[in-house]
């Protein structure tokens, strides 16, 4: 476990044939800030597991409609998806179809809550998860 940071740039992986990259599991929260400082935090909240997120300048869309990397559009704002399961970890893919029913996600009844504020350069991203523990 540990805190690091990145930016939404440097995460994208650039494969051959676009497609959804970026994923970090187990993540407890995210901050999202401009270079100003001001942004957004998103965390679990309450009993809500560790949640999947990824964040791209490409949208969806985008890297579906793309077919080479280098095609790829750069949009003006990040795409970001919190999730509370993700499957497509170690099996599914386009070249080698098949799933292994380890990493099947059963099709039951999930409940999932994330918290979102707004923060600025002054908030400490720390204080609000630890503060949220502590509730």
């Amino acid at each position: 476990m540990g805190v690091y940071e990145q930016n939404v740039g440097d995460m994208h992986v650039p494969y051959i044939v676009p497609g959804e990259c970026s994923g970090r599991a187990d993540v407890r929260w995210v901050t999202f800030q401009n270079n100003d400082g001001f942004g957004i935090f998103a965390s679990i909240y309450g009993s809500s597991p560790p949640m999947q997120m990824s964040a791209s300048y490409y949208t969806t869309a985008e890297l579906d409609r793309a077919t080479h990397n280098e095609e790829l559009i750069k949009g003006d704002n990040i795409e970001v998806h919190l999730d509370h399961k993700h499957m497509g970890l170690a099996g599914d893919d386009s070249w080698s179809p098949c799933v292994h029913d380890k990493y099947l996600i059963p099709a039951v009844p999930y409940s999932f809550s994330i918290r979102l504020c707004p923060i600025t350069s002054a908030t400490s991203c720390h204080d609000i998860y630890k503060s949220q523990l502590q509730n």
